[in-house]
């Protein structure tokens, strides 16, 4: 790849703002030639509407899950309820033989409760709190 030279910029206030830009996609634009280039160019396109099959063991997996339900936005906000939902008993009912569902989703943001140190170690309550959780969802 031959250097390219980038525009330069005048010293006017006027064309700061012009001259900038014309830089700013000039480096871009060599940016991303260098990075094709590290890569060997472009591979080959593969159509969007192009159907990629998982394998038969992951589609095995994933109909041994059955129907699911997501818990999402109960242990993920800042504060369980935070968001406007809690892991109730009402959730925890739809979960087993009895209910809709067999599997379940729980998203964990566990940095909303890590310590602030390097160790970032998980606030003890926090933590049972999931297990708990967890716990529960087995049983159902």
């Amino acid at each position: 790849m031959g250097r390219a030279r980038l525009p330069a910029v005048s010293g006017t206030a006027s064309a700061d703002s012009s001259a900038m830009t014309t830089r700013r996609t000039a480096l871009m634009t060599m940016l991303g030639a260098a990075a094709l280039q590290a890569c060997g160019g472009m591979a080959e396109a593969v159509p969007a509407s192009a159907p990629t099959a998982a394998s038969p063991a992951m589609q095995a997996l994933a109909a041994s899950l059955g129907r699911g339900i997501n818990f999402g936005n109960m242990l993920d906000a800042p504060n369980e309820g935070d968001w406007g939902l809690k892991v109730t008993d009402e959730f925890l009912n739809l979960v087993g033989p009895a209910g809709l569902t067999r599997s379940v989703r729980l998203p964990v943001r566990w940095s909303n409760h890590a310590s602030a140190d390097a160790n970032a170690r998980i606030d003890p309550v926090f933590f049972a709190r999931v297990d708990s959780v967890v716990a529960m969802a087995q049983r159902a």
